[in-house]
């Protein structure tokens, strides 16, 4: 303790500190010590923390509606003192959310067998959470106001692509009630969504693509990985319906289409890494069988292993950093380009020719 009030003189006598920064450091310790402190009493909570009062008239029976971004306005500079303490408590919840989470999550893992998961390449949350947390990033915004013209003027954009996608399900969905031409056509409507966010990454008009303006592109991108998250979260609740009736649809039970769109299924269900690991182990041995795509398998290994351990082994999991592709850590550098071969994946250089879209240069 002595040790510790010598180090905070030194940083007073040394940087010469305003006596507020220590209000504000000692504020956050203590929000530190009680989110470490909520970590522990939510390891056995099934449901996450109770949202603050703004919030009510967003949620109708666990169903969230938050297209207008209302409870957004105390995030600007002109929002009055309540207005930005309400919009504070919606962060605080947001950060609680993800406490709970991960320390469930934490909990869940280890009883799988997962004795020290690291989870620290992993954003975890509740359903309810998640749609607060697909908020539109606010730099291209001077006031709310024009926040609001954007918001109201994009979500006409984004409601007609809602209906497209919708009548396409309905016209090309599954003519028979097999259950590979369901995998089939399951995917569907979350493909599209995941396509169209190119559509807010454009950086020149495109023929017959309509133009989105500067302050358009950030809330398209926050509606689509909202409706993304929704449609994943069904996809997976249907999935665990079908895997606990046919452990896993393997090639001879549905051939080999469907059950790469049953493999896709489960890759995005990243909300759920619990499955994605049950489904992992389920793959592993239907691998040696010819029953799986070991293609399939490794990108999935990938995604749940960088979750549980922070590295992978195939190296299907990149992202940019000082303008190209990396892989994001592998467990073995020098066996990689081995393990990739050994699943029939193409070299790492080839893989990452195939992106379409360069990385920013920072």
């Amino acid at each position: 303790m002595q040790k510790g009030i010598r180090h905070l003189k030194l940083i007073r006598v040394t940087h010469f500190a305003p006596p507020s920064i220590y209000v504000r450091i000692g504020r956050v310790v203590m929000k530190r010590v009680a989110l470490a402190i909520f970590a522990l009493v939510c390891l056995t909570a099934s449901s996450p923390p109770k949202p603050p009062p703004i919030l009510d008239r967003y949620i109708h029976n666990d169903d969230v509606s938050i297209s207008d971004f209302e409870w957004m306005r105390g995030a600007f500079p002109e929002a009055s003192q309540s207005e930005k303490i309400e919009y504070n408590s919606i962060d605080d919840w947001l950060e609680e959310c993800s406490v709970a989470a991960r320390a469930k999550l934490f909990n869940d893992l280890q009883e799988m067998g997962i004795k020290n998961p690291k989870l620290d390449l992993i954003s975890h949350s509740y359903p309810i959470c998640d749609k607060f947390a697909s908020k539109p990033t606010l730099d291209v915004f001077a006031n709310f106001e024009e926040f609001s013209e954007a918001v109201t003027s994009t979500k006409q954009i984004f409601q007609t692509l809602v209906a497209a996608t919708d009548l396409a399900e309905m016209i090309a969905g599954p003519t028979t009630t097999s259950l590979a031409d369901e995998l089939m056509h399951r995917p569907m409507s979350e493909q599209i969504y995941r396509n169209a966010i190119s559509w807010t990454q454009l950086s020149k008009p495109v023929e017959r693509i309509p133009t989105l303006t500067a302050q358009q592109k950030p809330v398209l991108l926050a509606m689509l990985i909202s409706e993304i998250r929704k449609r994943d979260r069904a996809n997976t609740a249907w999935m665990k319906e079908i895997v606990s009736l046919h452990e896993w649809p393997t090639f001879s039970l549905v051939g080999e289409d469907a059950s790469r769109k049953a493999w896709l299924i489960v890759q995005h269900a990243d909300h759920d890494p619990v499955f994605q690991l049950k489904v992992l182990r389920l793959m592993e041995p239907l691998v040696r069988q010819n029953e799986v795509s070991p293609k399939d398998y490794a990108y999935l290994y990938d995604r749940v292993m960088l979750k549980i351990s922070g590295m992978q082994r195939y190296a299907t999991q990149v992202n940019c950093a000082g303008g190209k592709r990396i892989p994001m850590p592998v467990e073995d550098e020098e066996k990689m380009p081995d393990y990739r071969r050994s699943v029939g994946l193409e070299p790492f250089e080839g893989y990452l020719s195939q992106f379409r879209n360069s990385c920013p240069p920072d």
